[in-house]
């Protein structure tokens, strides 16, 4: 089509019905690359959808809720021991309440999901505000000098006995101690795909 003109590669032939190019745009959006597993790959996929699937057959809601409550009374009858024994009692001590409770609830509940973190939060919370309370009134019998049993039967209102010792340190340690219940209570596998 170039006529007499000796043939020049660099110079395109002219297709005669050929559509205009379109506009060349400012901006391009990134496109992604298809995915083409080799065939060791997709082994690797499947092995983990199958370990996913035994994962989900090994959990156990049960298991995890009466762990999470066992390790919820057996952290308060611990801490109440502890300040019993030492006079003390730090607001921290609800974090690792918290990381215990956590601790057990994925262990036996084996799960892989955020209802295994519900479980494991409200146990935490539990255990906290359940520790509490024994723990200070074991602290607070020792600095009035009196015996347990004889403090006990000093309080005349628990309402607001309770409150009364409750501050705004103590709701922050005992929502320290319900995030970590939650979030240390499963195996995120899911929440990472």
């Amino acid at each position: 089509m170039q006529g007499d003109l000796p043939y020049n590669p660099a110079v395109p032939d002219p297709l005669p019905d050929a559509p205009p190019e379109p506009p060349i745009a400012a901006y391009a959006a990134p496109t992604q690359p298809a995915e083409i597993l080799s065939e060791g790959e997709s082994d690797i996929v499947a092995s983990l959808d199958a370990q996913q699937r035994e994962d989900s057959r090994e959990e156990s809601i049960p298991h995890a809720l009466l762990g999470g409550l066992a390790a919820a009374a057996l952290c308060i009858v611990i801490a109440g021991g502890f300040a019993a024994i030492t006079h003390f009692w730090h607001k921290a001590m609800s974090v690792g309440i918290g990381f215990a409770v956590a601790w057990v609830v994925k262990r036996f509940g084996r799960g892989n999901d955020a209802r295994f973190g519900l479980i494991g939060a409200s146990c935490a919370l539990i255990a906290c505000v359940g520790a509490y309370h024994p723990a200070w009134a074991f602290v607070l019998a020792s600095a009035e000098e009196m015996s347990i049993l004889d403090y006990i039967s000093s309080i005349d209102d628990w309402g607001e006995w309770m409150t009364a010792i409750l501050g705004p340190y103590d709701l922050f340690f005992f929502a320290v101690a319900t995030y970590c219940g939650y979030k240390y209570s499963y195996d995120a596998v899911a929440d990472k795909h």
